[in-house]
Order: C-alpha cells, then sequence, then structure tokens
C-alpha cells in the first residue's frame, strides 16, 4: 500500500490493469458501474479467515472537499448506512484523526451487531488525492440486540463474527469529479469443520455486498450534498 500512493504507483486499484482493461474499467466507472474485486476471499489463517476487498465509484461533478466532508460525517453514518449502522458517533476529533463509535448490524442466519471503536487518520498527499486508514481499537459482539437484556461481551470474546477490521479509503480529484476507493481487511473465526461447504460462499460474500452497499450508498450522499443551496446550517 506505501507503494501504491507513492508517484508512479497505482493509486486505485484499476490503475494496475492492462492498459485495455484499464480504458474499459474507467469507461464503466464514468458511465456510473461500481466495481469491486476480492483480493482474499475468505483466506484461511490458523484459527481464523482473512476477507480482502476494494471497490471504487466515480462521482461527478464533486470536489474532493465535498466527498471528504461527507465521508468524514461519522454522526451522520446511521443515517446514510440505515442497512447496516445503527448507531455512530464521533468520540474524538483532532484536524484529520478521528476517533469513532460504531454499532453494526448484519442480518443473516441471525443478527449480528457489533459494537466498533475505530482510529482513523486522513493524509493529503498533494492537491488531487488523499488517503484515509482506519483501525479497529475494539469490537463487542452485543448479546440480546434490542431487548431489555441487551449486553457487550468483551472485545476478544463472542462467536468471531469480526475480531479486527482495517478500512482503507483513497480520493482522487479530476475535472469532472472524484473518484473515491474503499478497501476493507477483515479477521474472523474459521468455520467448523465439516460445515465449510455450507457457510464459506456465504461469508465470501458478505463482504462484497456490503462493500457494494457503501460505496453506493456514499456516493450517493455526497452528491445530494453537493446539490445542496448554500445555508448557514450546512455550511454550503
Amino acid at each position: 500500500m506505501n507503494g501504491e500512493i507513492k508517484p508512479g504507483g497505482s493509486f486505485l486499484w484499476v490503475d494496475s490493469l492492462p492498459k485495455a482493461d484499464r480504458a474499459a474499467a474507467y469507461a464503466r466507472l464514468r458511465n456510473g458501474a461500481v466495481l469491486v474485486r476480492s483480493l482474499a476471499a475468505g483466506l484461511d489463517v490458523p484459527g481464523g479467515m482473512i476477507h480482502d476487498w476494494v471497490g471504487v465509484v466515480f462521482i461527478p461533478n464533486v470536489t474532493i472537499e465535498e466527498a471528504l466532508a461527507q465521508v468524514q460525517n461519522y454522526n451522520a453514518y446511521a443515517r446514510i448506512y440505515p442497512a447496516e449502522i445503527t448507531r455512530s458517533k464521533i468520540l474524538e476529533h483532532h484536524g484529520n484523526h478521528f476517533k469513532v463509535s460504531l454499532w453494526l448490524e448484519k442480518k443473516s442466519f441471525v443478527t449480528i451487531v457489533l459494537h466498533v471503536v475505530e482510529d482513523v487518520q486522513y493524509f493529503q498527499l498533494d492537491p488531487s488525492r488523499v488517503y484515509g486508514c482506519s483501525h479497529s481499537i475494539s469490537i463487542a459482539e452485543v448479546e440480546n440486540p434490542g431487548t431489555p437484556q441487551q449486553y457487550a461481551d468483551p472485545p476478544g470474546t463472542g462467536h468471531g463474527y469480526l475480531w479486527r477490521l482495517n478500512d482503507y479509503r483513497r480520493f482522487r480529484q479530476t475535472p469532472a469529479g472524484v473518484y473515491m476507493q474503499f478497501e476493507v481487511i477483515a479477521l474472523t473465526r474459521s468455520i467448523p469443520w465439516g460445515l465449510e461447504w455450507l457457510i464459506k460462499p456465504f461469508v465470501a460474500k458478505i463482504p462484497r455486498e456490503s462493500l457494494l452497499y457503501t460505496l453506493t450508498r456514499a456516493r450517493a450522499s455526497i452528491e445530494s450534498a453537493a446539490k445542496l443551496p448554500v445555508t448557514a446550517e450546512n455550511g454550503r
């Protein structure tokens, strides 16, 4: 990743494609596609699995400042991403450094609720490029969510639906708009022996669907905010 953000590196993953494929990918992005690919879909490691997915979208007629304003609006995440985030709050904020609290909800065989605290930093590489890094500080599984018996397990315990979460974001300004890339790397518990055939395809597709949803909702939020008239309240 450090090499990718250096001059001459593949800042967006589509930049690493062969010339013809790269041109086709950029054409699809400009036409509104959300491009997602897997770098590790349920990669087995001792006692766990690594999931690494990356996706990119193009947001026309916006600036990198407008895109960042929405992406860094963590207090509004429960409204922007209602299908996956039920609560969100900025705990600390100093310049480009944030500490945020997110309550994640995923409904599959069961309803999974996780309280995640993240440390987030953003870095300006040059006037047209910004990248951000987010690392989970703690992840607590919430038992009996939505009931009077609700409580959070100590971090590192529970079913192991999510043990670690890293999130990397890149923004590139062009005259026509902003390219925005999100990459999510997660560590989960391994699948019990004998159930791989049933669970692994399901587990592998969840990150892809989540990333598609996140990028689509983020783009819509940025486009909507960019169209708002200037008011004292929204600062536009």
